[in-house]
C-alpha cells in the first residue's frame, strides 16, 4: 500500500488579542500627535528665540553704555 502525503495545513498570521480601534478616515497631516509635537518644537523655538533676543539686546545697551562719550564731559560731547 502506498503512503499517503499529508497536506500542509495553511500558516496562521499572529492575530492581536486586544481588538484594534476602527481606524479614523483622517488626513495624516492633521493628527493629534503631530499636532502636539509641532507645539512643543514650536515653544521650545520660542523659548530659544526670546533668551537670544534678550541676551543681543543686552549686549547691544551694554556696548551703547560702554560707547557714549556724554559722560566724561559731564553732558558736553568730547573727543578722545
Amino acid at each position: 500500500m502506498k503512503r499517503n502525503k499529508r497536506k500542509s495545513r495553511p500558516v496562521r498570521q499572529a492575530t492581536t488579542t486586544v481588538a484594534a480601534a476602527p481606524e479614523t478616515k483622517t488626513d495624516p497631516t492633521v493628527s493629534r500627535r503631530r499636532f502636539l509635537k509641532t507645539a512643543r518644537n514650536g515653544a521650545i523655538a520660542a523659548l530659544v528665540a526670546s533668551a537670544g533676543g534678550g541676551y543681543f539686546i543686552a549686549e547691544v545697551r551694554a556696548k551703547i553704555r560702554e560707547h557714549d562719550l556724554d559722560r566724561i564731559g559731564n553732558g558736553v560731547p568730547a573727543i578722545v
